[in-house]
């Protein structure tokens, strides 16, 4: 798994951090040095480090901050780096917990309806990402952030490809014209996920959704209220 670049520049700058508060204000001069009160000693100082405008970090730097530090240690001990610690001196304890609980899942009746409004819509966008979000199951980020040549065509089928998350990693999910937008059958008839490689063909999302097309686009078949 790769790392997006947003997600190793925090992780650089969540190092460099207990680095710098390492020698200026435990005067550790090795990683080896650091022990378990040391950390605690972080815990606190972190906490309340201020960032723009005077204020505290949030919870979920903090969150991010502990948790790299965390596995930088599990790997250096498990690479069996010469300037280790005996023992990983972060605690799966100090990790703070998600601030805010995951979303609950709409009810059979809730989603019943919600599909029968998009499907109601005179706006063919909002049938278009209702049903997107829903059939396909990504984020909001991710449909937010799909590219114009997202549709690519795959022998006789069109697939949706989806950026995961934070990771340099894709999937794709099948485009069908019957009640759903998009299903996620299984992995394509082809293990790229590079558009223009290994039988992908790109096309773009605005001609997959033309009304030139409405006849025999998959997308715009699906959008059609029932």
């Amino acid at each position: 798994m790769f790392l997006a670049p947003a997600s190793v520049n925090a992780a650089e700058n969540a190092l460099r951090q207990f680095a710098r508060w390492m020698i200026t204000d435990a005067g550790l001069d090795s990683i080896s040095a650091v022990r378990r009160d040391d950390i605690e000693d972080y815990k606190v100082w972190l906490a309340a480090r201020p960032r723009a405008r005077g204020q505290a970090i949030t919870a979920e730097t903090h969150r991010q901050r502990i948790r790299t530090i965390r596995q930088f240690f599990e790997r250096i001990i498990e690479w069996d780096w010469p300037d280790t610690p005996p023992r990983n001196p972060v605690i799966a304890g100090d990790i703070p917990k998600k601030p805010e609980p995951l979303p609950k899942f709409l009810d059979d009746r809730d989603a019943a309806k919600l599909m029968a409004a998009a499907r109601a819509s005179t706006d063919p966008r909002d049938r278009l990402v209702v049903e997107l979000l829903a059939r396909t199951g990504m984020r909001a980020g991710e449909l937010a952030g799909l590219e114009a040549d997202a549709v690519v065509l795959i022998g006789a089928g069109h697939w949706l490809r989806i950026p995961l998350g934070s990771s340099a990693t894709t999937a794709t999910s099948r485009c069908t014209p019957s009640s759903s937008a998009c299903s996620p059958p299984g992995p394509p008839p082809t293990s790229s996920t590079s558009a223009g490689t290994n039988g992908w063909s790109p096309t773009t999302a605005a001609r997959w959704t033309a009304t030139s097309s409405a006849a025999s686009s998959p997308a715009s078949a699906a959008m059609q209220p029932s």
